[in-house]
């Protein structure tokens, strides 16, 4: 009777410190998906700065939050396999190099002798998922060219179904981020054609006005005739 009790409280004591283990250890980790991008071979490109990256504040968060139909967030056992942020910069960035066949595109600082040929201020305000509710992002961005020129302005609400487990929302906010990219990188094709375009005819009016400095004829002044009002008498 004794060693049965002994077997069973030791069962239990075994089965509580798993259980501890478990809640202690998520089951999954998960980090987002770049896609096929591959990495640009040349190493000309337009030159592009994401001079500011900002990052809705809840989604500084270990674990993988899931929305709920009321619009609320929870916790899950599931967890980011590093920070959320960098996964979404090197995202971002391994994409757009990709889609703009650059290796000139950097995230924050520029780096020195860096010139930047058109400046993206971006923020994402919502990447999240749940369940029963599709992935959504949220973002908006500005573009500026070498003169501090806004070249373009834009905000984007995208959406992705998935299956409702875990594994599947993470594919489809990556998917999510991928679109941005491809988006963003399109925007940025449009404001770097705009503004060499502006600046070739800007280049020619000067050109052109140079010239008709140099061919125009010089004025002489006007001669004016003087009138004394004299007279010359003949004899």
């Amino acid at each position: 009777m004794k060693r049965t009790c002994l077997m069973a409280l030791l069962a239990a004591t075994m089965t509580l410190g798993l259980g501890g283990c478990a809640s202690l250890y998520p089951a999954h980790y998960y980090q987002l998906d770049s896609g096929t991008a591959s990495v640009p071979k040349t190493r000309a490109g337009t030159a592009v700065q994401i001079r500011s990256l900002n990052i809705a504040n809840y989604l500084q968060h270990d674990t993988l939050l899931q929305r709920h139909p009321d619009g609320s967030l929870s916790d899950s056992k599931a967890r980011w396999a590093g920070s959320l942020t960098d996964d979404m910069q090197h995202v971002l960035l391994r994409q757009m190099a990709w889609r703009l066949n650059s290796n000139r595109i950097v995230i924050g600082d520029a780096p020195e002798g860096y010139k930047p040929e058109i400046m993206v201020e971006l923020e994402i305000s919502r990447l999240d998922s749940g369940p029963k509710q599709s992935a959504v992002l949220d973002a908006r961005w500005h573009l500026l060219d070498s003169n501090e020129k806004l070249r373009g302005s834009r905000m984007v609400h995208l959406e992705e179904n998935h299956n409702g487990t875990e594994a599947d929302q993470v594919r489809a906010q990556s998917l999510l981020l991928q679109q941005l990219a491809k988006q963003l990188s399109g925007a940025v094709t449009a404001a770097e054609q705009a503004s060499r375009k502006a600046a070739k005819s800007s280049s020619r009016q000067s050109r052109t006005q140079v010239a008709q400095e140099v061919e125009a004829p010089a004025k002489l002044p006007k001669i004016i005739p003087i009138r004394t009002g004299a007279e010359v008498y003949r004899f």
